[in-house]
């Protein structure tokens, strides 16, 4: 069974929505220091105060390289965003796969969407989020494919706004993706016992509320 050691650090706490405030991002920040999650995550407007309240902790700071539904933001502007980002501060970043490039079946403009993000990101870790609720299972296979040939570190299931990740996907997503990259599994992760069956299908990280992530922290003391 998991720790609460090991849980803290594959833990990406969040505080994303469109009600959340600058006083939430006050709570994530202080979250984050006091449990010791790995990484923390704001949106996009937000994530400066984030860098600047977490300065000089071992905490993460990821980022959003889209900022439109669907990945469907020019690849300029991804690369635009990566780039600032990374001057901001942030350590991390995570991008929308094109889903309606994906589910028109232009492959090739998906993979040089990715590969292009890749390269701005240079050696930062870049995950990218296939939004797997909303995909059949091929679609899956070849979206983890297409994440794969683009060098990304990570394939992350989804942002939750569209539906949840289950564990069918995750085990779907294992399947296409073997050892060759890492699976990030967030939207719709409930419980210990989700977290633990989905770490056995090797999932090494998770995005989760910086409240649900307290609760199953303590949940694990």
């Amino acid at each position: 069974m998991i720790t609460r050691e090991q849980f803290v650090q594959m833990t990406e706490a969040v505080c994303i929505g469109n009600d959340v405030t600058y006083q939430d991002i006050v709570g994530l920040a202080a979250s984050a220091k006091k449990y010791h999650f790995l990484m923390a995550y704001a949106p996009t407007c937000f994530a400066k105060y984030l860098v600047e309240m977490l300065k000089g902790s071992p905490i993460l700071i990821g980022a959003p390289v889209t900022g439109s539904d669907y990945g469907a933001d020019p690849t300029e502007i991804k690369i635009a965003l990566a780039k600032y980002f990374l001057d901001l501060g942030c350590t991390e970043l995570d991008m929308m796969i094109n889903l309606m490039y994906l589910q028109s079946k232009m492959y090739d403009e998906v993979l040089d969407d990715i590969k292009q993000v890749r390269k701005a990101a240079g050696h930062v870790c870049l995950k990218v989020i296939i939004e797997s609720p909303l995909l059949t299972e091929e679609e899956i296979k070849i979206a983890c494919r297409m994440v794969m040939d683009g060098g990304a570190d990570y394939v992350k299931t989804s942002t939750g706004t569209y539906g949840k990740t289950t564990v069918e996907q995750v085990k779907l997503i294992r399947e296409t993706v073997g050892d060759k990259i890492k699976i990030k599994a967030a939207g719709g992760i409930n419980g210990v016992g989700m977290i633990q069956e989905l770490i056995d299908l090797g999932v090494s990280r998770f995005g989760l509320s910086y409240k649900k992530a307290e609760a199953i922290a303590d949940e694990l003391q």
